[in-house]
């Protein structure tokens, strides 16, 4: 908005004498006798050094103003607080509050620190029956507290795990940490036998020696959800009983007929591009062969499943010669992880 401050006769008359806009252009009208105007209507005089000294007083009579030029309300100022910190600042920030930052951290860090008594009050709101037994607090993250339980168990944690995470004892919670000789016993408990003779923690890998002898490497976090003997899981995907697998022929022959109801029910998944099998074109492949399937006594829905299946191209099938692009080791592995997903889906 452009507002008429004044009309003047004298034409040498130049407002820029007398006053200094906080908008620099002022426009001068010599055809509406020597009237000039304002943008926004905001006129006034340039502030000096000494008077902000003076204002600084006014507002805080502890501060003190160090610099010794002045431009405009938005240039930064050095001040030094009634603490000693110096600091810069905007006139125009400091009329409206603005202080040192070094003393307002403190303030606020002073106010926000928690006491000993308020923790003990806290612990026994946040868990009834438990004591804080420590004497000195220092900060929530490193300082541990000792606390005693309501069972009798004095543990260590600091304020924000027991607080916010919300730890508690962890005797009776069942988290603490085992000993050689605990890990040993729920070892022997499964029929097992550790041959490891260090213990670090729940994800350290342990020797262990299974009831047929096989011996493996295993987490005691694994062994505790129901891990076992790979050798043994591996061993029993293999078929024993030779009177269902009697000759190539029948072997041959019911692997086909699985593997082509999983080709049906799976097939954007063996198949993504959609291409069409025929006999000089494309062709159902196994991975993992047909004839090492029998020879090695795996199971037919092992060798028929979705993971062992693919579509290949005729010329490169037949160059396979009877070649298994997978380990058994493998296929098992893969077998396994999709029965879980499929068991839940």
């Amino acid at each position: 908005m452009v507002v008429l401050v004044g009309m003047i006769n004298d034409s040498k008359f130049k407002p820029e004498s007398f006053y200094v806009a906080t908008h620099r252009r002022v426009l001068i009208n010599s055809n509406c006798s020597q009237a000039f105007f304002l943008e926004d209507g905001v006129m006034s005089k340039k502030l000096t050094i000494g008077y902000v000294r003076e204002k600084v007083v006014e507002v805080a009579p502890t501060y003190e103003l160090l610099s010794d030029v002045y431009v405009d309300n938005k240039m930064k100022l050095k001040f030094r607080c009634d603490e000693g910190h110096e600091f810069w600042c905007c006139w125009n920030n400091f009329k409206q509050g603005s202080r040192c930052s070094v003393c307002a951290i403190s303030k606020r860090g002073a106010t926000s620190r928690l006491t000993i008594d308020y923790i003990k009050q806290k612990t026994k709101e946040l868990a009834p029956g438990f004591e804080l037994l420590s004497k000195e607090y220092i900060s929530n993250k490193k300082t541990k507290l000792k606390f005693k339980c309501d069972k009798g168990h004095i543990y260590e944690s600091s304020w924000l795990g027991f607080y916010s995470i919300g730890n508690r004892c962890a005797i009776c919670s069942g988290k603490k940490k085992h000993t050689i000789g605990a890990v040993r016993e729920k070892i022997e408990e499964a029929g097992y036998n550790l041959l490891s003779k260090k213990y670090k923690d729940v994800h350290s890998r342990l020797l262990l020696r299974c009831d047929k002898g096989h011996t493996y490497k295993a987490c005691f976090c694994n062994f505790k959800n129901g891990g076992r003997c790979p050798i043994c899981h591996h061993i029993s995907h293999i078929v024993h009983d030779e009177t269902s697998m009697y000759n190539l022929h029948s072997y041959r022959k019911y692997v086909m007929r699985l593997s082509n109801e999983n080709y049906c029910k799976y097939y954007y998944q063996i198949n993504p591009n959609r291409v069409e099998r025929s006999l000089i074109g494309f062709h159902l492949d196994h991975i993992y062969t047909i004839i090492d399937g029998f020879n090695n006594g795996i199971l037919p829905q092992i060798i028929a499943s979705p993971i062992n299946l693919q579509i290949l191209f005729s010329k490169d099938n037949i160059s396979k010669n009877g070649r298994s692009d997978m380990t058994k080791e493998k296929l098992f592995n893969k077998y396994d992880k999709f029965n879980k997903e499929e068991r839940n889906d």
